[in-house]
């Protein structure tokens, strides 16, 4: 089953925006997973995400696949939104469940041209299944990667078929060095398909996240310039 990435704190694919829990330490609603463990509430996380994509030249609302397409957020999604953010299942590794407030809180903060968080969609239908979060990560040639999907299109490739096209992205458009994600200690799912991706765990940070009364272990997966390159050829 595809899931979410990042890591508690982080709703989205330090993947820096919306979740919490994880398949990247970035929040759902923006936080990273750091601000979430010391108090940060929502409108006060640190201002990473906006620092290090300003001036970034992403454009990653104009990656395309056969089935999917990014594009940033508008107020007429917030039915669709709401009904996998106020899931607790797909928000299991990402944050606490939303509220309709802390909904049109995301909507309100991923708009503009090319924000870190965009919504997936079907293409043809323009219907929101989820979104992802890609984003400069303190050095101009290393990006962060997460998602998350509506569990109604879980098993269909779609996390996979969007992630190869932001690897692709990064490094062919955008002269990437290194594309990282994060997840922690049993979200196989996500786990699994990061190695679907060609990402190597490069990182367990021992313990350092709280979740549900636990302290569990947070992965660090990455690929590099030189692995893409090796690996086509």
């Amino acid at each position: 089953m595809e899931t979410a990435t990042g890591s508690p704190g982080a709703t989205g694919w330090r993947t820096s925006p919306p979740s919490r829990r994880i398949v990247q330490p970035w929040c759902g609603d923006g936080r990273r997973a750091s601000d979430r463990q010391s108090g940060a509430r929502p409108g006060q996380e640190h201002d990473t995400v906006s620092r290090d994509h300003r001036g970034s030249r992403q454009v990653s609302a104009s990656v395309r696949t056969e089935r999917l397409a990014l594009r940033p957020f508008g107020e007429d999604d917030f039915k669709a939104v709401r009904s996998y953010l106020s899931d607790p299942q797909v928000m299991r590794y990402v944050d606490d469940p939303y509220s309709d407030k802390q909904v049109r809180r995301f909507l309100s903060r991923w708009v503009g041209d090319d924000p870190p968080v965009l919504a997936l969609v079907r293409r043809g239908k323009d219907k929101v299944v989820g979104h992802v979060v890609f984003h400069r990560y303190e050095h101009p040639d290393v990006y962060e990667i997460s998602w998350v999907l509506h569990p109604k299109y879980h098993r269909r490739g779609y996390a996979t078929e969007v992630g190869r096209a932001l690897l692709d992205h990064a490094f062919r458009d955008l002269g990437a060095h290194r594309v990282f994600a994060t997840t922690v200690e049993g979200n196989d799912a996500a786990c699994r398909l990061m190695a679907t991706l060609g990402m190597t765990r490069e990182a367990v940070l021992r313990k350092s996240t709280r979740h549900e009364d636990r302290w569990l272990d947070e992965y660090y997966y990455s690929v590099l310039d030189t692995d893409y390159a090796d690996r086509r050829g």
